[in-house]
């Protein structure tokens, strides 16, 4: 991770995050690279001039083909011309409603929201190791059963709150 402008009260104003996944069961290694604040991913080779990257989104680089995928739009293969013919595939998983909706609706009657625990709490976990790793300013190897950094001891220091008195848990 590169650091960030930090300070004790906030979040960055900005950092480049780098996660490595190793194989995984049938899938193979994947590395994620996560641009926020002012830091901008370079751009694909394949986007056509007078195009640029959405605002927020992703971008996904496959053996294939490249995708741009906005926060909240179509994704679409680049260049444009890979779209030509291309159908989208039936929707596999369903879908819901809204985070809200779902959770109200999970508490009251069920089911389980597709966005549920078992799903955000591993993608929390991660996301916020990204920060620590920005705060560290290097690599930083994660024992998930643990709970702890085992390269950087002071890493650590990050992963729970000393409460004040009278705020404990």
């Amino acid at each position: 991770a590169t650091p960030g402008d930090f300070n004790n009260e906030t979040y960055p104003q900005k950092t480049i995050v780098r996660w490595e996944f190793g194989k995984r069961g049938d899938l193979p290694p994947v590395t994620l690279t996560w641009y926020d604040g002012a830091n901008r991913p370079p751009r694909p080779k394949e986007l056509e001039q007078g195009r640029n990257l959405p605002g927020q989104g992703g971008v996904y680089y496959g053996e294939k083909g490249t995708l741009v995928a906005p926060h909240m739009g179509t994704p679409r293969l680049i260049p444009e011309s890979e779209m030509n013919g291309f159908k989208f595939p039936e929707p596999s998983l369903p879908r819901g409603v809204n985070h809200y909706q779902e959770w109200i609706r999970a508490c009251k009657v069920g089911p389980k929201p597709s966005t549920n625990f078992d799903y955000s709490g591993p993608l929390t976990e991660t996301i916020l190791l990204g920060n620590i790793a920005a705060l560290a300013g290097k690599k930083l190897l994660w024992d998930g059963p643990k709970l702890e950094v085992t390269n950087d001891a002071k890493a650590n220091q990050y992963l729970k709150r000393k409460y004040r008195q009278g705020w404990t848990l």
